[in-house]
Formats: C-alpha cells, structure tokens, sequence
C-alpha cells in the first residue's frame, strides 16, 4: 500500500475502519519510525504483520478488538521502544509473544481483560523500563515468576485489578523497580518481606508506593522490610485501624506518607521517629481522638501535616513544639473548642493555620503567634468576639478569615473601624452580628459608620420596650 512512497517516517492511519493489518502494506517502508494504528476495528494480530518496519521505534495499536497475538507477530521489529495495546480484548498473552522486541523500552496492556500472566509472557524484554497492566481483571499476582525475565523495569502499574493478597517475596525479582502501583484493588493483607529483593548484590530500588483504595486493615512491623529507598507511601482510603509502632522503621527516607481516610483511632507514640526526611503527612478523615504528645517528635523537616475530620477536642502542651519547619498546619473539622495561639508560637515558619469548622469559642489573646503566619482560618466555628491583638499580630499581608461565627457586637469588635486591621479580613460583608438581640440578623458588619449603625439599631430596640410598657401599664 505503502511502498512507493520510500522516505515515509511517520503513518497515522488511527480512527478508521481497518479489520486488519497486511505486512504487505509496509513493503519498503523500512525508515517508517512512528506508526499509529488506534481506534480501528483489529482483532488479531497474524505473524509477520511487521516484517519489514525493523526502523519502527513507536507503535500504536490501541483502541482496537484485538483478543490474539499470532508467536510472531511482532517479528521484524528490532528497534521498537513503545508499544501500545490499551483498550483491547486481550485476555491471555501467549508465552513468548514479546521475545523479539529486545528494545523495548514501554509495555501498555491497560483496559483489557487480561486475569493471568504465564511463566514466560515477558520472556525477551531485557530493555523494558515501564509496564503498564492496570485496568485489567488480574487477581493474584503471586505467582508472577514472569517478571524474573524484566531485569529493568522501573515503573509497574497494577492498580484497577483485582488483587487480594500481596503475598511474601512477590517482588523478589524487581530490584529496579522505583515507582509500584497497587492501587484501587481488593488488596486485604500486604505479606512480611513482599518487597524484599532476594540477590544479594541488589536492594530494593522502590520508592513510589501506591497502596490506596484497597481493603487493609493493619499495617505490621515487616511490611516495609527492603524498602530502604522509599520516598512515599500512599495507603489513603483503607479500613486500616492498626499500624505496628515499627512498620516505618524501614523506611528512613520516606518524605510523603498519606494515611487519609481510615479508620485509625490511635497512632503509637513512637511510630513516626525513625522518619527524619518526612515532610508531608496526611491522616486526615480517620477517628483521632487524642494525639500522643511526642508522636512528632523527630519530625525535623515536617511541613505540612493534615489532621482535618477526626474528633480530636484538645492537644496536650508539647504536641507541636519539634516542628520547627512546619509551614501549613491542617486542623480543620474537629471537636477543637478553645484555642490558645501561644501554643503555635513554636513554630516560627508557619504560614498557613485551619481551624475552621471546630467549636471553638474562644480565642485566648497570644503573646507568640507564629512571625511568619500569612492566613488563619476560623471559619464556621462559635467565636463571640476576637481580640484586636489577634488581628495585629498577623504579618502585614496576612489573611484571616471570620465567617460562619456568632458574633457579639459590643465595642470589643469596634477594630473593624480601623483600616490598617481589615486588611487582613478578608470576609468582612459576609459577618453578622448574633447578638445582642437588637442587633441579631444585622448583616454586613460595616468597616464604615459601624458604630452609628449599631447606636440606631439599639436606640430602636430600647424604643420598641418602652411602647411594650405603655402598652401593659395601669
């Protein structure tokens, strides 16, 4: 079809209606280097297909209804280094089909029905670097010897299956592996030593671990055994109640960890020490009553740690005094019901403070508010008043916001009057005032002739008594 035209580096025949592909189509279109063929109506794939393409680099086959893969098929191509075959129908890979593409550097086999992988499917990809099997039906991965024949692989994506159980030495033979998808599955028990690497010239490479939306319920001392490298973890929306006090002890540069979305009631006193490069730590959405007050103590690099949506009521002193790096602090959504800001002033590079949806009623006056604090959020709790210490003591282009409270306008707030103070509130025309009752409803607390407003509405409200007394008088 195609050969007359001998200099050809690039084919896009993608969104049409091709049933199948003939090897003759590439006669002579040897310097072919980029070839698209998605999104068409291919079922198989016959032997030889593309014999004579050996410059192809760049294959894409796509969104098609392949279900077959002829032994050689892919025959002739020995400088391809991606190829494509997400959104087909292939269910099982016969042994060998890849052997000869020894360049291959990318595998995508995501969204096709594929439950198993024989012993020798990958047999020949010596070069492959990233491999793409998520979306599929796979449910038990343990006997995954096939990945012995991926010396390099770097990237594995699993996630969208259906695993269970990540048995012992699963990845014994994945030494390079750095970033490890098992997300969104059925994933019930995480094995001891399941990534530990066996050679004994090699250690685990992983650093990228995925984990989350799966069915774990605990996380024991020997999970992470072997994963000297790991930099992060994510576990988030698990039903995990439990985490040994040891399960991180192997993990000495771990810098994300998010445990969002559990069901943790208690966290070990010790279970975050042996983590100095941590710098991200998420265990919002979990049932936190307390927080042990050296639970992040060796935290030294910490700077953002989400605590949002547990019940936690109070913190006990100490409990944030070794976060010296901190910079955004999440506490929103608790049962928080008085704030000391001295209690903060520890952590000298904090910039953003939530505390917004707690229960908070009052703020007590501060003598040490972090210097470099830019935005306090007090949103929707049960403040009455806040000081005009509070307010000054924020940096020059801080930002507090003060919707959703019950704010008493007594001349405790007459600060809104001051200029240079309603800079850093930034949603003045969405209070109003709860009490006392004469002002009750008033909206917009005005910046501008406030006082004169709350007088009137007062001068009002006394009137309206005095016509009630005349009313029921002799």
């Amino acid at each position: 079809m195609f050969t007359h035209i001998t200099r050809l580096q690039k084919l896009n025949l993608a969104s049409n209606r091709l049933k199948t592909i003939s090897h003759t189509w590439f006669y002579r279109a040897s310097t072919l280097i980029w070839l698209n063929i998605a999104n068409n109506l291919i079922t198989m794939l016959r032997d030889n297909s593309f014999i004579d393409l050996r410059n192809l680099e760049h294959l894409d086959l796509s969104g098609n209804q392949i279900s077959s893969i002829d032994p050689v098929a892919f025959e002739g191509l020995h400088s391809l280094k991606v190829l494509n075959l997400n959104r087909n129908q292939l269910g099982v890979i016969e042994d060998n089909s890849f052997a000869m593409l020894r360049q291959l550097e990318k595998l995508h086999l995501a969204n096709n029905v594929i439950t198993f992988l024989r012993e020798d499917t990958f047999t020949g990809l010596s070069s492959l670097t990233l491999l793409d099997m998520s979306h599929n039906s796979i449910s038990d991965i343990s006997y995954m010897r096939s990945l012995k024949a991926l010396p390099n692989i770097e990237s594995l994506h699993l996630s969208h299956n259906k695993i269970q159980v990540i048995k012992a030495q699963t990845f014994q033979n994945t030494g390079k592996i750095q970033v490890l998808h098992l997300d969104h599955n059925l994933i019930e028990d995480v094995e001891d030593d399941a990534f530990v690497v066996l050679s004994v010239s090699s250690v685990s490479r992983l650093a990228w671990l995925f984990l989350d939306y799966n069915r774990l319920s605990y996380i024991r001392d020997d999970v992470l055994v072997g994963t000297p490298f790991l930099k992060y973890l994510g576990v988030s929306n698990n039903h995990i109640q439990f985490i040994s006090d040891a399960a991180f002890r192997q993990c000495p540069q771990l810098i994300t960890a998010d445990l969002a979305y559990n069901e943790l009631n208690y966290l070990p006193p010790s279970l975050f020490h042996s983590l100095p490069s941590l710098v991200k730590l998420d265990i919002a959405s979990n049932n936190l009553s307390m927080i042990q007050p050296r639970l992040f103590d060796g935290l030294t690099r910490l700077m953002d740690l989400n605590l949002r949506n547990n019940s936690i009521s109070s913190f006990q002193t100490g409990t944030f005094e070794r976060l010296i790096e901190i910079r955004q602090l999440q506490l929103a959504q608790n049962f928080l019901h008085r704030i000391d800001m001295d209690f903060f002033k520890e952590m000298a590079s904090l910039r953003y403070l939530n505390l917004s949806y707690n229960i908070v009623e009052r703020v007590e006056p501060t003598r040490g508010i972090p210097a470099a604090l830019d935005v306090l959020d007090l949103r929707y709790n049960h403040l009455h008043t806040i000081s005009v210490s509070m307010m000054s003591s924020l940096t020059q282009d801080g930002k507090i916001y003060l919707q959703g409270n019950n704010w008493h306008c007594s001349c405790q707030l007459l600060w809104l009057m001051d200029e240079r103070l309603l800079q850093t509130l930034r949603d003045v025309d969405t209070l109003h005032c709860y009490s006392p009752t004469y002002l009750h409803g008033l909206e917009k607390i005005q910046r501008a002739g406030m006082a004169a407003q709350w007088a009137e509405h007062y001068i009002q409200y006394i009137s309206s008594l005095f016509l009630q007394t005349d009313e029921i008088g002799p």
